[in-house]
């Protein structure tokens, strides 16, 4: 695809600040698309892949949504939290819940995992977590990569949702077994190869920024037992990964000897993945005052590229797509002019549109977080 075709002009987008009323008439237009599908019970378009597509991911949109807005919030007569319970329920009869686990599904789109941590986040029991933490043992020994989107970083997410959970039950053995097993997640992602299908990548789905994020915010959030002994090691390699000399020119590559050069921004594998792991990460490294500095200066450097070629002409998502990149944004006129192209491009067709990082839900969160003004978080990602 050549690099005009790849993102939208933006000159073709009005600047001005879009009002609350239409932000909310959006938001309300999206995630009446979104449930249209699911009102005759049909079933997902293609397999649930844990948050990243499918059903459970929509579930947690919803009840993501749900805890932001509240029991008042309608969607075709039906409340958030209602949404989500039958989203869940539509995940459960396709069974993918119960299936066997695969040494290259570990990490955020493994379905069985997803829906136990949905499901417990939705109605409490314990069962479901109990069945997280043996998926846990599986994963600590059998999983053949450490990213997020198939291997052990992503297994963390799990981990962390559980934990906010049970901490507000007051489940201090529940607690416990939840730390227990993310020390020896973590100890088997640092022990061995950062690489995804034999491949070194950089970037936040399969990359090392994805797992320094997932692994620096599990050890803040559990027990932080190993964070001593693991934080020089973590710090050597986000300085290793911050001195890619690319960095200087604003833009962040894919993998190791990758080809694409300067071509894709987007979270996955470019510089938006990148500044919004960075923003959540550099408050446990603030002791190291050369590494904030040079973060810190790649957040501004990026900025202006991530702005000027983000508005992307594939489907709108946040994996690959502009409701993604306008979370990186830091100036808040950019992000009011991202926001009209999102609401300006609402009716675009999509291929997964049951989906929170390829499809409409993901779309849905980002417009409800800039309608509240609220933190700017990666959903499955970086919001725990």
């Amino acid at each position: 695809m050549g690099e005009a075709k790849r993102y939208r002009s933006l000159g073709n987008v009005e600047k001005s600040p879009l009002s609350e009323e239409v932000v909310k008439a959006c938001l309300k237009k999206v995630l009446k698309t979104l449930v249209s599908g699911q009102l005759e019970e049909k079933g997902p378009s293609s397999r649930n892949s844990g948050l990243y597509s499918g059903t459970t991911s929509v579930a947690y949109m919803f009840y993501s949504i749900y805890n932001l807005l509240g029991d008042e919030y309608e969607v075709e007569g039906l409340s958030l939290m209602d949404w989500s319970r039958k989203y869940l329920s539509l995940s459960e009869k396709h069974g993918e819940n119960t299936s066997s686990l695969k040494e290259s599904d570990c990490g955020i789109g493994n379905e069985r995992m997803a829906y136990n941590a949905v499901a417990y986040c939705l109605y409490g029991d314990v069962k479901y977590v109990q069945d997280l933490l043996e998926c846990g043992r599986y994963v600590v020994k059998h999983s053949k990569s450490n990213e997020w989107l198939y291997g052990r970083a992503g297994y963390l997410y799990f981990l962390r949702l559980c934990k906010n959970i049970s901490e507000s039950q007051d489940s201090d053995d529940l607690s416990y077994e939840i730390d227990k097993i993310a020390g020896k997640v973590i100890q088997a992602i640092m022990e061995t190869p950062w690489e995804w299908r034999g491949k070194h990548y950089y970037g936040a789905v399969h990359g090392d920024i994805g797992i320094i994020t997932q692994v620096t915010l599990t050890c803040a959030l559990l027990d932080r037992t190993h964070w001593g002994s693991l934080q020089p090691k973590i710090i050597s390699k986000l300085k290793t990964l911050l001195e890619l000399s690319s960095l200087q020119e604003g833009w962040f590559p894919s993998s190791e000897d990758s080809s694409s050069g300067d071509k894709l921004v987007q979270f996955c594998h470019g510089a938006p993945g990148l500044v919004i792991s960075l923003r959540s990460i550099l408050p446990y490294f603030v002791q190291d005052k050369d590494l904030t500095a040079k973060a810190e200066s790649i957040i501004v450097t990026t900025q202006d590229d991530i702005y000027r070629r983000g508005l992307l002409t594939k489907a709108d998502c946040l994996c690959h797509g502009m409701s993604g990149n306008l979370l990186a944004l830091e100036d808040p006129h950019q992000r009011q002019h991202y926001m009209q192209a999102i609401c300006q491009y609402v009716d675009e067709q999509y291929e997964e549109p049951q989906s929170l990082y390829c499809g409409l839900a993901g779309k849905a969160l980002v417009i409800c977080t800039e309608l509240l003004h609220m933190e700017r978080l990666m959903p499955g990602y970086n919001d725990i």
